[in-house]
């Protein structure tokens, strides 16, 4: 099952760079990202194996989408200091990539494999949340006129220098 989730995420990548350009990412985000927790549930939930295992990789093409576009809103978001947001976010991934399967592994076989996917059920309302607030924050700040294009708005008026 975790194979067949990985390769959701390997073949969503691959479509998701043919089809989007850049246009409603914070959409695309938000959509993959409640499929992938209905997909989930639905695949802890149900007993048949073949519905599991199918479900299991559409939880993986909806994943698939959120790593790209949160690094792609991360930089419009941050211009003046995109590197650095850029590389907090991919850090923190690189993280979770790296701590996540010892967290699975050790809680599947404490409490089984169905509770271990029920944590990852947890993390993934929890993502949910996440993209949510973030996405309600973003649309305030375009309100506001203070997004990357229109950035230059925040920045403090140049003092003129003194003439000696």
């Amino acid at each position: 099952m975790v194979a067949l989730f990985w390769f959701g995420v390997f073949l969503g990548r691959m479509a998701h760079g043919l089809w989007d350009h850049g246009k409603r990412q914070g959409n695309h985000l938000l959509i993959s990202s409640l499929g992938s927790l209905v997909a989930l549930l639905l695949a802890i939930w149900i007993r048949m194996p073949w519905l599991s295992a199918l479900l299991f990789f559409l939880t993986g093409v909806g994943y698939s989408i959120v790593y790209p576009c949160v690094m792609s809103l991360i930089g419009m978001s941050f211009p003046k200091r995109q590197s650095a947001a850029i590389g907090m976010v991919s850090t923190s991934g690189g993280l979770g990539v790296f701590l996540f399967p010892f967290a699975m592994s050790a809680l599947s076989e404490r409490f089984g494999l169905v509770n271990g996917f029920q944590f990852y059920l947890g993390l993934t309302v929890l993502m949910c949340v996440c993209i949510v607030i973030s996405l309600v924050l973003l649309r305030g700040k375009k309100r506001l006129g203070q997004t990357s294009r229109n950035f230059h708005h925040l920045q403090k008026p140049q003092q003129p220098t003194p003439k000696s």
